[in-house]
């Protein structure tokens, strides 16, 4: 086989595209998406908010992608869940860029976060998780506040933290250990579930 140039990395993409029945996937009983595989280079740091992993995935009954539902401003809940999204996760999403530590800190902190919402999923026979949309505009207005006094978003400097709307979708506004225990528990009340048909 063809070897890999190590900047190009390998990730899934949903598609509303479900043309060829045999790559069809069924995301929590709501709607029949396309699976394909795809490459993407690595951004600079001029292209930091260009395309995030899967942002052109098309679920649920809106039928709109994220591209379309951020409108260039990307947003989660702990940088991890998105409402509109159930059952999809990301690791290293929106708002947990840490310019000073390792991402692999960030990395299992959000795998702890992850196995905790899928330990709940079990335990509650749930086949579908999704975060609330009022959780996610309380963490998201609270992470935006915070990074108005920050570095990243003063001095009138430009910033590739800065987005095409002037929001800092890439930073993380306070200290890892504050990460760490955001991510340290996963909390249910912040999510709904639909439990499998008996």
């Amino acid at each position: 086989g063809k070897s890999m140039n190590p900047l190009f990395n390998t990730c899934l993409l949903y598609t509303s595209d479900a043309a060829d029945d045999s790559l069809r996937v069924d995301l929590g009983g709501r709607r029949i998406i396309k699976k394909k595989k795809f490459f993407f280079k690595q951004k600079t740091a001029y292209e930091i908010h260009e395309r995030l992993v899967g942002s052109e995935m098309c679920i649920r009954d809106r039928g709109k992608t994220m591209d379309e539902i951020w409108k260039g401003s990307p947003e989660a809940y702990r940088g991890t869940t998105i409402n509109d999204f159930p059952n999809f996760f990301l690791v290293l999403g929106p708002n947990l860029a840490i310019g000073h530590n390792s991402a692999f800190i960030v990395i299992e902190s959000q795998l702890n976060y992850i196995m905790g919402a899928l330990k709940e999923m079990r335990k509650n026979n749930s086949q579908r998780l999704e975060v609330s949309h009022v959780a996610q505009q309380k963490y998201n207005d609270k992470v935006q506040q915070a990074l108005q006094s920050t570095v990243w978003n003063t001095g009138g400097c430009s910033s590739y933290y800065i987005d095409k709307n002037g929001k800092n979708s890439i930073g993380f506004p306070w200290s890892t250990l504050t990460m760490k225990n955001l991510l340290a528990k996963f909390d249910s009340q912040s999510y709904a579930q639909e439990a499998e048909p008996s």
